[in-house]
């Protein structure tokens, strides 16, 4: 379904049908982080642009009696398309350095990390805490942040590092505390930078959460589980679970060298043509015994693995995201849609996601014109 047709289906015909049953107002609607959903880069598969565009040519059409509230960090292309909408008003919240909703998860956070390994009694003391809470600057997630690294190897020792000394710690120096402490001991073991830059990369790269077992999978090696444990501050992750960033704020820094350095900056670029490569080799193996199957068949719904399911949804944004392609690569694409279309759209079918394949067919259609035409010197 289109965004406009989403948006008129799911936001703007149930709002126009509940205000005539609502004798009151005003009616607030809240848009939280606008700067997660999705990227600014212009014609990838999760381009926000499409949805700044919806939302500055509907708000203001919506019913009088409506208040709309987006919260969003300061980026350009939100910043400038709100900024267009007549009536809108861009505040810039103030966060205060003493915030006592801070104090109370930072605190609340020390006291389960106390219970849970072997501290002086009356760890940690409040004057720590207080200067921990003043280093936060009324930020969440470097609260957060601060309290996964306390929580890691030796808390003690992690908590006088971070309210030592007087100097602001802003958040990507705690990032770069954070990778510092988890992999500096490893680095200089064989294979480890290696690892590190695989996992990190297909995690960046990803167009949703993976589990270690996928990453693996993907990845066509082991051990992604142990990356990630050591990465548990900055990483989400549970057994077997999708693993995911701590923050948007992360992805930005890692894949920044002038932020992060060399030693850990992870050129997403390289990763997406990882995944297009491995997705299209994962999904060879996988249809050569499609042949065998049948729309019937009742045991169709544990045919796909969660790494096959996630190479049938994903391989084309990968692809269209290549920014170059090799003439080597162009020629296996092509013989792989030759042998394989008809199975990857059975497949998508079996994931109730056929829906889609058109829109995706169409998306590669135009990246083919572009980048393998144009190479090949035939446009």
């Amino acid at each position: 379904m289109q965004l406009d047709a989403q948006f008129n289906v799911l936001i703007r015909k149930p709002l126009d049908s509940s205000v005539k049953n609502v004798h009151v107002g005003p009616i607030v609607i809240i848009f939280d982080a606008l700067d997660e959903c999705g990227t600014s880069k212009r014609n990838a598969k999760y381009d926000r642009g499409p949805l700044l565009k919806l939302l500055a040519n509907t708000i203001t059409q919506l019913p009088p009696s409506f208040r709309v509230i987006i919260t969003s960090r300061s980026v350009p292309d939100i910043e400038r398309v709100l900024s267009k909408i007549e009536g809108i008003h861009i505040e810039e919240l103030k966060v205060s350095p003493d915030s006592q909703d801070i104090s109370i998860f930072i605190r609340d956070r020390l006291d389960q990390i106390a219970d849970n390994n072997r501290v002086p009694e009356g760890w940690p003391e409040d004057s720590k805490v207080k200067t921990l809470v003043e280093r936060a600057e009324g930020l969440f997630i470097w609260a957060e942040l601060a309290c996964n690294m306390i929580d890691g190897w030796r808390p003690i020792k992690q908590l006088d590092s971070l309210v030592d000394g007087s100097e602001t710690i802003s958040l990507d120096d705690l990032y770069l505390r954070a990778l510092e402490s988890s992999c500096d001991r490893d680095w200089n073991k064989q294979g480890f930078k290696e690892n590190y830059r695989d996992v990190l990369g297909v995690i960046l790269a990803a167009k949703a959460p993976l589990s270690p077992s996928t990453i693996d999978r993907l990845l066509g090696s082991s051990g992604s589980i142990d990356i990630i444990s050591f990465l548990s501050s900055v990483l989400y992750h549970k057994q077997d679970e999708p693993t995911k960033i701590l923050h948007e704020s992360f992805r930005e820094y890692l894949s920044d060298q002038s932020k992060c350095g060399a030693k850990w900056f992870i050129n997403i670029g390289d990763y997406t043509r990882i995944l297009a490569q491995q997705c299209i080799e994962m999904l060879e193996i996988t249809f050569e015994y499609f042949h065998q199957l049948t729309l019937s068949s009742p045991c169709q719904s544990q045919v796909l693995t969660e790494a096959e399911t996630y190479a049938c949804l994903y391989w084309v944004s990968h692809v269209c995201e290549m920014e170059a392609c090799s003439g080597e690569f162009g020629r296996r694409l092509f013989d792989w849609l030759a042998k394989h279309l008809l199975h990857w759209l059975q497949a998508m079918s079996i994931l109730e996601r056929s829906r889609g394949t058109a829109s995706s067919l169409k998306q590669l259609l135009i990246w083919v014109e572009v980048s393998l035409l144009c190479q090949f010197g035939k446009l």
